[in-house]
């Protein structure tokens, strides 16, 4: 799966170590699931369904799931399943700034293996929320602390067009200079 997901140097919450029932707060492998109304389920009901194998993280009628790191994170993900609504996953650094933001379009019924992560140095939160109260499921939430290397850049055709014309007339500049040199 790591291969899958870009995930390593993390943990996997399956969440079947997690008791089954309903809490205001769920704290698994270094990772804290809240919501600001409300309970979050853990359980097997939907286990096979959903993007979901076994037990589960649910949320019944939420509009928010916030996550707090234990420590600092490359990156994370999870299978999403359930969702009648468009969400969006955003990543917070240790003093709330956005690193990563992305939208996760509704699932419905899908058991196509939906899974969504963000990928930022420095993650310390993170929060899905949605307009207006839905259904959703969360399973393999899965963390990564490996170092993220430098993005490279790579630049846009216009840029390259660009680049290629100045360095053609630098060239013809050195070019003629050169021939006014020898001239004299």
């Amino acid at each position: 799966m790591e291969a899958a997901t870009g995930l390593s140097g993390g943990a996997v919450i399956d969440f079947e170590a997690v008791t089954s029932g309903y809490f205001n707060q769920i704290s698994a492998g270094g990772v804290t699931f809240t919501t600001p109304t409300g309970a979050l389920g853990v359980e097997t009901q939907y286990g096979g369904q959903f993007n979901a194998i076994g037990k589960s993280l649910k949320s019944v009628s939420h509009t928010r799931i916030d996550m707090a790191f234990d420590q600092a994170l490359t990156g994370f993900g999870f299978f999403f399943g359930a969702s009648d609504l468009t969400w969006t996953l955003s990543a917070y650094d240790a003093l709330g700034a956005l690193l990563e933001s992305q939208q996760i379009s509704p699932t419905g019924v899908s058991n196509a293996g939906n899974f969504y992560g963000l990928k930022a140095n420095g993650i310390r939160s993170a929060r899905l929320t949605t307009t207006t109260p839905d259904y959703v499921i969360i399973d393999d939430f899965r963390t990564s602390t490996a170092p993220l290397g430098p993005v490279g850049v790579v630049p846009e055709p216009s840029t390259w067009a660009i680049m290629i014309t100045g360095f053609g007339a630098a060239g013809a500049m050195l070019r003629r200079r050169r021939q006014a040199m020898l001239a004299l």
